[in-house]
């Protein structure tokens, strides 16, 4: 059985209606009979009664619910969440208003079957607006074409990432005290450890641009 832990961190400025879109996307992956996809959701800080009540909607579906008080950040929130996971193989990121295409987990999962040395898988996404359309795209190139890019760059997207456990344990968490940018400090730092890391160039996700 191959397990998978689906991590996204809610605060009170996300859109109801984007974050059911992006609970139904998770729950509508088609993936191989052993693959179990558990949902971690992570709610940063107090949030409105409309939210509230999406949660309330889906307490069956996500596998479990962390809730801080305060609200501490995406960084520490994602750390969080991390501290609470339980015997998942894989870690997989999405934010609370993006779209999984139904094969990304598949397809992501099958990369790290055939290759036992990558730790961190990203890939391309599209971008969307509130209407679900299409404006733009946003490509992750493969490591072998990046260069020097990597160094003035961000040359993976955050909200297609999936990892291996075993990357938080080589690797370390987030580093919280960065309140913008604690992905890009999280690959420039496992690459300089010599992680192995690559980019699908294929979408797998949309990604919402309007964020009203």
């Amino acid at each position: 059985m191959i397990k998978v832990a689906y991590i996204l961190s809610l605060y009170d400025g996300e859109k109801p209606s984007y974050f059911v879109r992006a609970m139904e996307s998770i729950l509508k992956q088609v993936v191989e009979p052993n693959v179990v996809i558990r949902i971690y959701v992570g709610v940063d800080g107090e949030i409105n009664d409309s939210l509230n009540k999406v949660l309330e909607t889906y307490k069956n579906k996500y596998y479990k619910l962390i809730e801080s008080t305060e609200n501490i950040g995406l960084g520490a929130m994602l750390n969080l969440i991390i501290k609470n996971l339980e015997d998942e193989d894989f870690i997989f990121r999405m934010d609370t208003d993006d779209i999984c295409l139904k094969d990304r987990t598949q397809l992501q999962l099958s990369y790290f079957h055939e290759n036992p040395e990558c730790l961190a898988l990203g890939a391309s996404m599209y971008e969307i607006d509130g209407f679900e359309q299409v404006v733009g795209f946003k490509l992750a190139h493969r490591y072998a074409t990046m260069g020097s890019m990597k160094y003035y760059r961000n040359p993976f997207n955050h909200p297609t990432m999936a990892l291996r456990r075993i990357f938080f344990d080589r690797v370390g968490v987030y580093d919280d005290s960065l309140r913008k940018a604690q992905d890009y400090e999280l690959w420039l730092r496992a690459l300089s450890l010599g992680i192995v890391m690559e980019n699908l160039e294929i979408p797998l996700l949309k990604f919402r641009v309007d964020k009203k």
